[in-house]
């Protein structure tokens, strides 16, 4: 701590490694946030669209189940449940994966993963697993993929 109290004018390398140390303390402390603040806003709309989807096809779903028709409208299910995702998250479908690119072109996350539905009772579940793949850049160029994978439910409890 001298080299900043030193009025020779000696201290300038040492007070601009500091300063740059600081700012890239900062830098990361920024860059986690933001990847987390991404991981939450996907993870909570993909919630809310799944309650939604849920509420909206809760008795069709039941009824289907309790019919027999378990594995046959599962993939129905999960492409109206695509479809609704499209919307709500404002994303590209390719192939089996849905990709929301961000304000410079890039791939922000990835969509990828099954609606699967169980039923105990007189309670319907319905989850569905996806993994997040986030990129990391740094000076404009991507320094490697962070990849999360989350899993959203949605229970619903029948009432007659």
């Amino acid at each position: 701590m001298d080299a900043l109290t030193n009025k020779k004018g000696n201290s300038s390398f040492w007070t601009a490694i500091m300063v740059v140390g600081i700012s890239m303390i900062f830098l990361a402390v920024l860059t986690y946030s933001s990847l987390i603040t991404s991981l939450r806003m996907a993870r909570e709309t993909t919630q809310l669209t799944l309650d939604s989807f849920l509420i909206e096809n809760a008795v069709i779903i039941y009824q289907s189940i309790k019919n027999g028709h378990n594995e046959t409208n599962l993939t129905e299910y999960d492409q109206a449940f695509t479809e609704q995702l499209l919307q709500e998250l404002d994303v590209v479908k390719n192939g089996s994966a849905l990709y929301h690119t961000g304000s410079e072109g890039g791939i922000i996350y990835t969509y990828r993963g099954p609606l699967t539905q169980t039923l105990n009772g007189d309670i319907l579940e319905l989850k569905t697993t996806f993994e997040l793949t986030l990129p990391v850049r740094f000076a404009g160029q991507n320094l490697m993929d962070l990849r999360v994978p989350q899993e959203v439910r949605s229970l619903y409890v029948l009432k007659y």
